[in-house]
């Protein structure tokens, strides 16, 4: 029996590194508004195609993307003025995907370290982890973090070392084609939560399995996609 317990314990992630818009909180209708914001702001005109562009890219990205769309405005002045929209309504109501408290509660008890990684700023990160859990978050990877960003996979490889965890055997949770490329070329065993996306990534090909929400995932749930990436490994 002794064996039995060490061995599914060996399967257990090192740790689960969590993006943040649309994954972690659903406040990607937060960012779409601050996004309409500065396109109204600016007298551009709104295209249906930029909720698709825009989801996972860093602020950078997101800027550089808006000014080819028309909006003429200095890129400081537009990322403080989104990031100023997003933060007052997430210090108001901080949007929890549903059912991520309870998980991010049960890493924290069987001793899984959780880091989030985001390319929001620090300040939008830190409020995030000081409502989060007791316990649950060691740190977190900003917009400032790193010099390159997702789909590169620094940022994920920064929380591995930030964590003190083998990369290869930590899980990474994302909902956007970008954060989703990140993780997998991390090492990571990448998962994709799809509530919350602006676009079907449920297939996208980086991730090794997806799910709806986190009603239906438990630290079992993700010890069980571990073994599971095992064996397939153990299989080639």
């Amino acid at each position: 029996m002794a064996v039995q317990q060490q061995s599914a314990q060996a399967t257990l992630p090192e740790a689960v590194f969590w993006d943040m818009d649309g994954t972690l909180i659903d406040s990607d209708p937060y960012w779409l508004d601050a996004e309409r914001d500065v396109v109204a702001m600016s007298g551009a005109v709104w295209s249906d195609d930029l909720p698709r562009i825009l989801q996972g890219v860093s602020l950078t990205d997101c800027v550089r993307i808006l000014q080819e769309h028309g909006v003429d405005m200095p890129g400081t002045e537009m990322i403080a003025r989104m990031v100023a929209i997003v933060g007052e309504r997430e210090r108001a109501q901080l949007p929890w995907a549903a059912g991520v408290v309870e998980l991010l509660t049960g890493l924290a008890q069987a001793g899984i370290p959780s880091v989030l990684v985001t390319g929001s700023p620090h300040d939008l990160a830190e409020n995030v982890i000081a409502h989060a859990p007791a316990g649950a978050f060691v740190g977190y990877v900003s917009n400032e973090t790193t010099p390159v960003h997702k789909p590169h996979p620094d940022p994920y490889l920064k929380a591995a070392e930030l964590a003190g965890v083998d990369i290869e055997r930590s899980i990474v949770i994302e909902d956007s084609l970008p954060g989703l490329e990140s993780g997998a070329r991390s090492g990571a065993l990448t998962l994709a939560v799809t509530r919350y996306s602006r676009e079907d990534t449920s297939h996208a090909g980086f991730q090794f399995a997806s799910f709806y929400d986190y009603t239906e995932v438990s630290v079992a749930d993700l010890t069980r996609f571990m073994e599971q990436r095992d064996r397939q490994q153990r299989l080639r």
